[in-house]
Order: structure tokens, then C-alpha cells, then sequence
């Protein structure tokens, strides 16, 4: 049953619950040890059914449907017996089984690695950057990551701070300097993103 829909919404179902929406179980499941959840539609709703695992997708968990034959445009999916229910894996729960740990070793090889690797050239982006024009070497901006968590963004600085007699900042086209432009271009500004993955 679709709980986003009002007209269902508070329907009894014993020996079910209606809880909410979808958001409600969106938070639901960032509070408590949620391993699966399931999506249960007819399966003439695949638009339906693709926009709520869509949406559900950033959570950390496993999601199946239980639809009926479904083609999908998604991850890659596999059959799986929950409950004796044959159920489409759309999305599977990420890094379990020690599994974080291997990541965890191997994105702190790899990111100390290319650090080292490209301080160099790190350094002389950074000068050019201060000399082109006066502000901070690194533009950092809060972001929202996996399953709702904010963390902060860091690239080298790629605009000046210029502003109308306001005070509102021009548009980027206006403030993107020389070097600035070569940076996006090569995607050197995103070089300081490895230190997020340390963090």
C-alpha cells in the first residue's frame, strides 16, 4: 500500500500499522536497526514504484520489491527468498560483513597516497590561486551525503568575491577567474576532495 497516498493513510489493517509517509519511514529507518525494506505494489505501477526507490535508495539498506515481473532501470537486481517470498534486490545493504573495513583500509591507502603523489602540484595551484586574486586557497560548502548526512566539501577556490554596490554577489560567469576556468575544465579543483575521504 502506498502510505504517501491521504486516502489510505488511516486505514486499519490488522495486524499492520500505518505509520506515515514516506519521509516518516525514511526517519524510522535512520533511528533503528532496519536491515530490509520492502515494496509492495501491483506491478502496472512501475513509475510509482521506481520514484519511492529512487528516494529510498540513499538509505542504508536493503531494498526489495515484491511487484510481480518488473524490468528496471536501476542497480542491478537479483532474486531473493525473504520469507519464503521470491522478492527483486533492487538496492543491497552497503559494506557489511567486514566489508568497511577493507574500504576504510583501502580509501586511506589510496587517498595518502595521492596526496603525497600530488602535493606538488597541489602547492602550485594553491599559489596560483593567491596570486590571481586575494580570498582563501579552498572553496568549503556543507553538502548532503549518503543517507541524509551533511559533510563538508572541499575544492580549490575557482571565483573572486565580487559584488554589486548591494552587496550581492555578481554572477559566477562574471566572477570565475582565468585560472579558475582552466581548473573546472581539468577538474584539478576537485583535487582536495581526498582529503574528505581521510575524514
Amino acid at each position: 500500500h502506498d502510505p504517501d497516498r491521504s486516502s489510505i493513510r488511516h486505514i486499519e489493517m490488522p495486524p499492520l500499522t500505518i505509520s506515515g509517509d514516506i519521509d516518516a519511514l525514511m526517519q524510522f529507518v535512520r533511528e533503528n536497526r532496519i536491515d530490509v525494506v520492502v515494496v509492495t505494489f501491483p506491478y502496472e505501477a512501475q513509475e510509482r514504484i521506481h520514484q519511492l526507490v529512487m528516494k529510498l535508495r540513499v538509505l542504508p539498506v536493503r531494498i526489495h520489491i515484491c511487484s510481480g515481473p518488473i524490468s528496471y532501470e536501476l542497480d542491478k537486481s537479483e532474486v531473493v527468498d525473504l520469507g519464503g517470498i521470491p522478492m527483486l534486490q533492487i538496492v543491497d545493504r552497503p559494506l557489511e560483513k567486514g566489508g568497511w573495513l577493507v574500504k576504510a583500509v583501502e580509501d586511506i591507502l589510496v587517498a595518502s597516497l595521492a596526496l603525497v603523489l600530488t602535493a606538488p602540484l597541489l602547492l602550485l595551484i594553491a599559489v596560483a590561486i593567491k596570486l590571481e586574486s586575494p580570498g582563501p586557497v579552498l572553496f568549503v560548502q556543507a553538502r548532503g551525503g549518503f543517507n541524509g548526512r551533511t559533510f563538508r566539501m572541499y575544492k580549490f577556490r575557482s571565483m573572486r568575491d565580487l559584488r554589486d554596490p548591494q552587496g550581492n554577489l555578481l554572477p559566477d560567469v562574471q566572477r570565475l577567474t582565468r585560472f579558475g576556468k582552466f581548473l573546472r575544465a581539468s577538474s584539478l579543483d576537485e583535487l582536495p576532495e581526498l582529503f574528505n575521504v581521510l575524514k
